[in-house]
């Protein structure tokens, strides 16, 4: 399995943290992310990112701020698209100053047919134009 897209979405809520702690962790993300925009405050943290991430920087990043940041309430979605177009996701979280990954998968039920009936195509059709 070759990882082809990595996306990331976190907003986690932090325990208010001190202004050097924040410094440290914009400082982190700039090293480690270059110009990856990362808000960052003393009551949060978020960003979005979506892209290769072969050497998982993002992951880097995320371990470097731990320590700094204690427990977050949230986490981190990080969903990987395999050169198969098979999708897998992580959830990633900040507890007592340490990451924890959790796995997941997703179960596709088999398809079913989705009929509108004509008022509300026009509906549909009218909202999208």
């Amino acid at each position: 399995m070759n990882i082809e897209i990595t996306e990331y979405s976190a907003y986690l809520t932090l325990p208010g943290l001190s202004l050097e702690k924040v410094q440290q962790i914009k400082q982190a993300a700039k090293e480690l992310l270059g110009g990856l925009l990362v808000s960052v405050g003393s009551n949060h943290l978020d960003f979005d990112y979506s892209g290769r991430d072969a050497d998982r920087k993002v992951l880097k990043f995320l371990c470097r701020a731990a320590p700094f940041i204690g427990s977050a309430k949230g986490e981190v979605e990080c969903r990987l698209t395999t050169d198969n177009d098979e999708t897998h996701f992580e959830f990633y979280a900040i507890l007592h100053g340490r990451l924890y990954r959790q796995e997941a998968k997703l179960v596709k039920m088999p398809p079913v047919e989705v009929c509108l009936e004509p008022s509300e195509t026009q509906l549909l059709s009218a909202s999208v134009g």
